[in-house]
């Protein structure tokens, strides 16, 4: 039987567009079924409306289905169906999709690890703004892996991620500047960093910010944002980082007890000098 033709009131292009708005329409409730946004959470749903959006070439909903296979949501895990959507997404410009392919390819998961296309997906995913990418690349220059190490091209790489926002960069940057690590050393500079990643509450930063507050690295001493930024990072750490946790405990309590003590001595010092200046009672 053959296609109907198009209404001539209703040109192919129009057509086109009730078709995309309608995917879009599809993958927006997938979203909130997957978010629970107005509705009850339920990613069997939202693995649905996903599917539906993304079987007519939506590259959000692909790259979302791709990430429900990952993650096990709504469906079994299956890796290597996620990177096939991560793929349909990626083919049409989407910067996270892109991105999840760097990350499969360099952990070799559901697909064989090939350092050089984990290079090459990183690259396309910066290319299209994607904050993550930029500090993979700089990570897989600074470890030498799939490329010769080059710590001064991991700074690049690290600067162009943490001038993005990414947390993360942020703190490889500061690190690279505190270590002098493919540029000259610079306490200041990495301070600066440093407190851009924490302020974004990434523990390891905070546990940093605390220690270059305590021993004047960069920063002038000064022990009571050190007890902030240790407490901080102990309330940051997750399980798997205990040992990190626990350090910095140790260390926010340690400051805790020489703020204490500090106020003490000052507590007695002001006593002392009141009583000099208003000499003994008569």
């Amino acid at each position: 039987m053959p296609g109907e033709s198009f209404n001539s009131e209703f040109p192919p292009s129009r057509v086109v567009f009730a078709y995309e708005e309608e995917a879009e329409a599809q993958y927006n409730l997938g979203y909130r079924y997957h978010m629970g946004e107005g509705l009850t959470q339920d990613y069997g749903e939202a693995m649905k409306w996903y599917r539906k959006a993304a079987e007519r070439g939506f590259a959000l909903a692909e790259y979302n289905v791709g990430c429900m296979y990952a993650r096990g949501e709504g469906v079994e895990p299956d890796p290597a169906a996620a990177v096939n959507w991560y793929h349909k997404a990626a083919s049409q410009g989407n910067a996270r999709a892109q991105f999840s392919l760097g990350l499969a390819h360099e952990s070799g998961i559901g697909v064989r690890r090939d350092y050089a296309e984990a290079m090459r997906w990183y690259r396309e995913a910066t290319d299209g703004g994607d904050a993550a990418a930029p500090n993979n690349l700089g990570r897989m220059f600074e470890d030498g892996r799939g490329v010769p190490q080059d710590l001064a091209e991991a700074v690049y790489w690290f600067r162009r991620g943490a001038e993005l926002g990414n947390a993360i960069a942020q703190f490889n940057l500061g690190r690279m500047y505190e270590n002098g690590r493919g540029v000259a050393r610079d306490y200041a500079t990495a301070m600066k960093w440093y407190a851009k990643s924490a302020d974004q509450g990434v523990a390891e930063a905070q546990f940093n910010c605390g220690t270059m507050h305590y021993v004047g690295r960069g920063v002038p001493p000064n022990l009571a944002e050190a007890y902030r930024c240790f407490k901080l990072a102990a309330s940051r750490f997750p399980d798997a980082q205990a040992d990190q946790r626990r350090s910095a405990a140790t260390n926010r309590d340690l400051v805790a007890a020489q703020l204490a003590s500090a106020k003490s001595v000052d507590t007695i010092g002001t006593a002392r000098a009141e009583s000099s200046d208003t000499g003994p009672s008569r």
